[in-house]
């Protein structure tokens, strides 16, 4: 059976001290079971990409021809899942009518015709269409597959744009010989790039749930790792939510084995120029609801 993790202590004057402590002692619990299937996952990977294991008996072989066979079943099989045009089709509610009273049809159907051109939208502006290749990706090859849909809003910098007339000389008489149009740009306070409902795919190996949880309405609690570079940690710094950001520079945390699989399947490192927030810096959790 596994360990029984306390139940949350509620916050208090310590300034949240007590509730961090709970979560990172129950990421380290649930971690370790996680480790078990995000090795059974790279083997899962490693086998769709058609890479051979440095200490197997494939690797000594003169024939180094090894055809990506699962890669091209997953491709297939993946093709057949995606919707290249993903929309919604909705359907007017049902609903009680007096005696005698008749519905109004055209208004049931020009509000689910609107419905259906905002979600349109929406989906159109996150980029749904693309997120999905990697979700569903995932979940062919891992077995299983996590998504986040959240409510983003960026904001940043409003500029104001003008075309402005510059006169040509002529470089012999110095005249005025005609004018060429110029874009000039000035900033204006700030606007909304974008606010509305966004669909994330997350990597199942930084997906942590709890040990002896049977499905996610019973864990009492799921951890997502995530990563960031210095410069958006300092940015948190500066608003309060992180603190001695600095010393991540110089901590050994960073080098990971989980950088090994971007590093043999796509040749990219995940650690440069970035950290990732383990269970000795901090996790972002679902807690309780009696915390």
């Amino acid at each position: 059976m596994a360990e029984r993790i306390a139940p949350p202590p509620k916050l208090s004057d310590r300034d949240g001290e007590t509730i961090v402590g709970y979560c990172l002692r129950g990421f380290h619990e649930d971690e370790r079971s996680h480790q078990t299937f995000c090795l059974k996952v790279d083997r899962n990977y490693r086998a769709w990409r058609g890479i051979i294991e440095r200490r197997s008996e494939a690797a000594s072989w003169t024939n180094k021809q090894h055809p990506p066979l699962v890669y091209q079943a997953m491709d297939t099989l993946l093709a057949g899942l995606l919707d290249p045009s993903p929309s919604w089709r909705l359907r007017a509610r049902p609903r009680m009518v007096s005696a005698g009273e008749v519905p109004n049809v055209e208004q049931l159907k020009a509000g689910v015709r609107a419905n259906e051109l905002l979600l349109a939208d929406q989906i159109a502006a996150d980029s749904y269409g693309e997120k999905q290749t990697v979700f569903l990706q995932q979940n062919l090859i891992a077995g299983l597959t996590v998504a986040k849909n959240i409510w983003r809003k960026e904001t940043g910098p409003a500029w104001n744009s003008t075309v402005q007339s510059e006169p040509i000389h002529d470089p012999a008489s110095g005249r005025i010989i005609g004018f060429q149009p110029r874009v000039r740009q000035s900033a204006q306070g700030q606007e909304t790039y974008f606010d509305g409902p966004s669909f994330t795919p997350i990597d199942v190996r930084d997906f942590i749930w709890h040990q002896s949880a049977v499905s996610l309405d019973s864990a009492i609690r799921v951890t997502h790792r995530v990563w960031k570079t210095f410069t958006e940690l300092k940015e948190l710094e500066r608003q309060g939510i992180y603190k001695n950001v600095d010393q991540l520079i110089d901590s050994q945390d960073q080098q990971d084995a989980l950088k090994g699989r971007e590093q043999d399947l796509y040749s990219t490192n995940r650690d440069r120029k970035s950290t990732r927030l383990n269970s000795s810096h901090v996790s972002e959790s679902r807690m309780p609801s009696s915390a």
